[in-house]
């Protein structure tokens, strides 16, 4: 197997990306925690749920980064899964704006590998 290229750059960014879109997502659910117990449960369970949302994104970019390292045969596939993902985190502030760009780019990356150039 030490023989196989993987793409190591896209990889890399879509964890960074997706790290950064879960940490943007426990952060949210923490302030969305908060603003709720102080009396506002409407927006404190609106601001929770966007944490949940980008939660669970982040863990699946962090699984398909995973994936595409683990699985360079299917990286078309998960790369396009990235993408979708990363432009869909922007929906709650994709890790700060720039997770989903990192992730963005990890993405195309992995759709653009090609493992027969050096």
């Amino acid at each position: 197997m030490s023989g196989t290229k993987r793409p190591i750059g896209a990889t890399v960014l879509t964890l960074l990306g997706g790290l950064l879109i879960l940490a943007e997502g426990a952060l949210l659910l923490l302030v969305g925690s908060a603003v709720g117990t102080e009396g506002y449960v409407a927006v404190g369970g609106t601001v929770a749920a966007i944490g949940s949302l980008l939660g669970f994104l982040g863990i699946v970019l962090v699984l398909l980064g995973v994936g595409i390292f683990a699985s360079p045969a299917s990286h078309r596939g998960l790369g396009i899964l990235v993408v979708v993902l990363s432009f869909v985190s922007f929906l709650g502030g994709g890790g700060f704006v720039i997770g989903a760009l990192l992730g963005l780019v990890g993405g195309v990356l992995a759709i653009l590998f090609d493992p027969s150039r050096t």
